[in-house]
């Protein structure tokens, strides 16, 4: 089925399969149109049609609808700045124009949550871990070493400094095209040449510090297909940094690693493993940390000894402690 809404204010629901309309409802932008004999269009106006029905947002206000045909609301809103958000609490939000933000309780109804490790999903993405190429995408010097360590270092101080903003989004993809070592290929030529590792780990720990969990799948990946132990290691400190992993990504990257015979003996890489799951860990709890738990472990009982034995004896104290 689609869910329409017409210029003149009235929504509409259509079954594709039978190719019919099922129903037609008049919505806030009609009601208020025929009250003030202005027959106008809006400009503007968004749609949300999920379990809980179908909702037409405005400027000039917001109406809500059954699945089954039903109007539940409408609302006029005045002196808007923007269309209106409605949330999967069933909370109408709208900026004025005159800069203040007024929440409206419309509904008690909330929105089905899917649940990840430890609780429900954040709502909305800000879309850091999928972000368009960078300004710099199609520079053709810029994975040069003077290039990279000018804008790495210009990123570095933004960072230190809580100034990244509205930077976010650019730094981030540019960070994800040095960390993923795009032109890291035997064929790389001189004028895209192979980024050196210093800069890729250098890039992976100021994503790190940018730190938005959207990233985790991207680090994750990193992980698991780089076959450099020390990026490997850079990205599981990276992730470990950040501290959160809401679908398990990169436990369960973790756990299949340490079967893997390319790892099974690099301490630096396990070592990095079981810092990162502590960190996991203690910010996520169970059941994620059923899966730390188990990871650090087998890692206790590597027969490897040194480092990787002691930081992961750490990591498990550390669980206990917090118990």
């Amino acid at each position: 089925m689609a869910a329409i809404t017409q210029r003149d204010g009235r929504t509409l629901l259509l079954s594709v399969d039978e190719g019919k309309i099922l129903w037609t409802g008049d919505t806030h932008i009609r009601v208020r149109s025929t009250a003030t004999g202005n027959a106008g269009a809006e400009e503007e106006a968004v749609m949300l049609y999920d379990e809980r029905g179908i909702y037409v947002l405005s400027p000039s206000g917001a109406t809500g609808f059954t699945a089954d045909g039903r109007r539940l609301w409408f609302t006029i809103l005045e002196n808007t700045a923007a269309i209106p958000a409605f949330g999967e609490d069933g909370v109408l939000y709208s900026g004025g124009k005159n800069w203040i933000l007024n929440a409206y309780r419309i509904e008690d109804r909330t929105r089905f949550q899917r649940q990840s490790l430890y609780g429900p999903a954040p709502e909305g993405s800000y879309g850091t871990g999928s972000p368009l190429p960078s300004p710099w995408a199609d520079y053709p010097f810029r994975f040069e070493e003077r290039e990279l360590s000018a804008r790495l270092d210009g990123i570095d101080k933004a960072v230190k400094a809580g100034s990244v903003g509205e930077n976010e989004l650019a730094w981030t993809a540019y960070l994800m095209e040095v960390a993923g070592g795009e032109y890291n290929r035997p064929n790389a030529s001189i004028t895209h040449p192979a980024v050196q590792p210093q800069y890729r780990m250098r890039a992976l720990l100021l994503l790190a510090h940018i730190g938005s969990r959207e990233t985790i799948p991207f680090l994750a990946n990193v992980f698991r297909k780089d076959t450099d132990p020390v990026i490997k290691a850079a990205a599981a400190e990276a992730i470990g940094r950040i501290g959160v992993d809401p679908d398990g990504v990169a436990i369960q990257v973790f756990l299949e690693a340490l079967s893997s015979f390319a790892v099974s003996r690099e301490e630096k890489v396990l070592a990095a493993i079981a810092a990162a799951t502590g960190s996991l860990c203690r910010f996520s709890g169970p059941p994620l940390s059923d899966t730390g738990v188990k990871i650090l472990t087998m890692l206790t009982g590597s027969g490897l000894g040194g480092a990787v034995e002691r930081q992961a004896q750490r990591e498990l104290d550390s669980l206990r402690i917090g118990q």
